[in-house]
């Protein structure tokens, strides 16, 4: 959406402090029942959260057997991978990145 007038980051932040609390009021509703209906992980899913919350991507192995990945290069260990073979980068949301073939 586009308004006239907005030029700035700082303008558009400064209406949209406005226009948020607007279109609640206006179009906002009571949630018909209370409480929360979310389910508590279990000890395996909290173990396990970086791998359910992962970025997943694909590499292929160059010839001198590494791979790069967000401006980063990965060596892969001599004799275990093939170049043009290709490897999965699991980034998680903590920013740990591991690779797996």
């Amino acid at each position: 959406m586009r308004v006239k007038g907005i030029k700035t980051y700082e303008e558009a932040n400064k209406f949209l402090e406005w226009y948020v609390p607007y279109y609640n009021e206006k179009f906002g509703k009571p949630a018909k029942e209370g409480g929360d209906d979310h389910e508590r992980l279990t000890q395996e899913e909290q173990e396990n959260i970086e791998r359910y919350f992962a970025k997943i991507t694909e590499r292929t192995v160059k010839n001198d057997g590494t791979i790069s990945y967000n401006n980063t290069t990965y060596q892969l260990e001599k004799g275990t991978i093939l170049k043009s073979r290709r490897i999965t980068v699991k980034e998680s949301i903590y920013g740990n990145v591991k690779l797996y073939d």
